[in-house]
């Protein structure tokens, strides 16, 4: 993809009072992107109300972003490449009554490893980020699941994050989160 990114020319000229000017103008920008990502998970029923389930996802991300116009002798950051790996998983319990009552307890792992260069040098020191957090919930499934009243707890370890945006995530709770829920079906 090519896009225009406003810059400023700077003019030399003897009719500009000052002897130079910067005129609003622009570059061209070219940014290729590519993902790839591979999911699996089991799921088990056990009994006829108890649910577990485990999954993962491998995500892996890069970005090449060149401005065509500026020499990378003047701005390393005119021919960057960022890659990003990130691992999810999940573990999970669902219970389901008969009479409507159920639960639902997950906790989720995220892994994110990065990496890039500038100018084609190696940028070292990138930081990941890699945390668990942990979800509960309660509630209640009117008859034929016409309405659905339930209430829970996202991040309930209350951890923070710092994930690079390059690989798609969700966005997920940066602290501990109360929530209560109704949904109808019609």
């Amino acid at each position: 993809m090519e896009r225009t990114q406003g810059a400023f020319d700077l003019i030399n000229h003897p009719i500009f009072p000052a002897g130079a000017a910067s005129l609003p103008g622009g570059t061209t920008q070219t940014l290729a992107y590519r993902e790839e990502a591979l999911s699996a998970g089991i799921n088990q029923l056990i009994g006829s109300e108890w649910a577990v389930g485990v999954g993962y996802r491998h995500t892996y991300a890069e970005l090449r972003t060149i401005f065509t116009q500026v020499p990378v002798s003047v701005a390393t950051g005119a021919d960057k490449f960022d890659q990003a790996v990130l691992h999810e998983g999940t573990f999970y319990a669902n219970w389901n009554s008969p009479y409507g009552l159920f639960a639902r307890a997950e906790v989720n792992w995220y892994s994110q490893e990065l990496d890039g260069a500038e100018a084609g040098a190696r940028i070292n020191g990138k930081p990941g980020d890699d945390f668990w957090q942990a979800n509960a919930q309660v509630g209640y499934r009117f008859h034929r699941n016409l309405c659905e009243v339930s209430a829970g707890v996202l991040n309930v370890t209350d951890t923070d994050y710092q994930l690079s945006p390059l690989t798609y995530l969700r966005e997920l709770p940066h602290e501990r989160t109360f929530f209560v829920r109704c949904r109808f079906s019609f």
